[in-house]
């Protein structure tokens, strides 16, 4: 392919050729000449790169706003000594350029390159494009080589406290109420000063005497996490509630099992996350990265709530809702709230994302719910909620 220098001394070439007819000049035929010549050299001594790329590792997670170094291996699979290539490669709207020296048969060269998440996503490439270029810059010869890349960029988090092994709602019940978070021991007599509401009634008329439950605080052994991807506040407040259910997978996910459940506009959930064991927090952050916001009212949906009950009605199960609904009043996303509430005994969180200061003050926790204006409001009420 023709450069634009190239481009020039091929139509100088002639140009030259005419005047000098005309005019009777031959040192301009001499010109001419040169001009075609050093074109008709290049085009015949510039050889299409050949060229093996790969990249160490070809998959990378990076944070968004880090950087990571990628190693990149080029090797020359021609039979003679290659010259100079200038490799390219892009990955989404990333573009790294490489300068490759020239290499004998077989060798090959290395090169750590930069990889910035810049923002969100998952950036794939499967190609890259080496280009050779004669010392003149006249003739330039392409090549596509076979180069996957795939750039995950997760979401930024902050550092947040876990939930407690066996958290105080569940050892309170345990002394007064059945259920949230607690589980049956044995029967027992009668003392003075428990709560008639934990008398078993059926086995009290059997003996004739008072017989009360006696039950235990159930530790938490799972932690479901369910983002609400309708957005009707701008991107900017879905990516915080991203950053916000990263910030709980990175703070939960070495204690206990984390399952991530994507609550869609037909209230449908996806079960595609669950049965997550330690150091999966990789293949976690990579589903947050390819999540996307949807618009849109989000309608009631039967099924979905069903799916919901079977997921949260175990007793050992902790589980965070993270939606941007608008919260600027006492109630206003209550009744999309109390829509997919656990009805069973798990311990249920609300995090309301809004990007604004609302009429409820920012990072408060009344009733399990934090209204959060970003990552930061968010890190300071779940720790004071949390906070052994």
């Amino acid at each position: 392919m023709l450069t634009r220098a190239g481009a020039a001394c091929l139509v100088l070439g002639p140009l030259l050729a005419v005047a000098a007819w005309c005019t009777g000049f031959r040192q301009l035929t001499v010109l001419a000449g040169a001009a075609l010549a050093a074109v008709g050299c290049a085009f015949a001594l510039t050889r299409r790169p050949r060229v093996r790329v790969s990249w160490k590792p070809a998959a990378v997670q990076v944070v968004e706003g880090a950087a990571v170094s990628v190693w990149v291996e080029v090797t020359n699979t021609s039979r003679v000594r290659s010259g100079p290539v200038m490799l390219v490669q892009e990955a989404g709207d990333a573009q790294w350029s490489i300068a490759v020296p020239g290499l004998r048969r077989g060798r090959t060269y290395r090169e750590s390159v930069q990889v910035t998440g810049a923002r969100r996503g998952v950036f794939e490439g499967t190609h890259a494009y080496a280009h050779r270029m004669d010392p003149l810059g006249l003739i330039r010869r392409s090549a596509r080589v076979a180069a996957p890349l795939s750039v995950v960029v997760a979401p930024r988090t902050v550092l947040v406290t876990p939930l407690p092994q066996i958290s105080a709602e569940s050892s309170d019940s345990a002394r007064g109420r059945r259920g949230g978070g607690t589980s049956f021991h044995t029967l027992r007599e009668y003392l003075p000063g428990d709560d008639l509401r934990l008398v078993h009634w059926p086995t009290s008329a059997r003996q004739g005497e008072l017989i009360v439950r006696e039950t235990v605080a159930t530790p938490i052994l799972r932690h479901i996490v369910v983002l609400d991807t309708r957005c009707t506040e701008g991107e900017e407040v879905f990516e915080e509630a991203v950053r916000v259910c990263a910030s709980i997978v990175r703070a939960e996910v070495r204690r206990r099992q984390v399952w991530l459940l994507p609550l869609s506009p037909d209230g449908s959930t996806s079960t595609a996350a669950a049965r997550v064991v330690r150091g999966s927090e990789g293949f976690l952050m990579e589903w947050l990265a390819r999540m996307s916001s949807v618009s849109g009212p989000l309608a009631d949906s039967v099924a979905g709530v069903r799916c919901l009950g079977r997921l949260f009605s175990a007793a050992e199960s902790a589980v965070t809702l993270v939606t941007t609904a608008p919260a600027t009043g006492s109630g206003a996303a209550s009744g999309h709230v109390r829509r997919f509430t656990p009805p069973g005994d798990a311990l249920f969180t609300t995090v309301v994302v809004t990007g604004r200061v609302t009429r409820t003050r920012p990072g408060s926790a009344a009733g399990g719910r934090l209204v959060i204006a970003d990552l930061d409001a968010f890190a300071q009420a779940w720790t004071r909620r949390w906070a052994s």
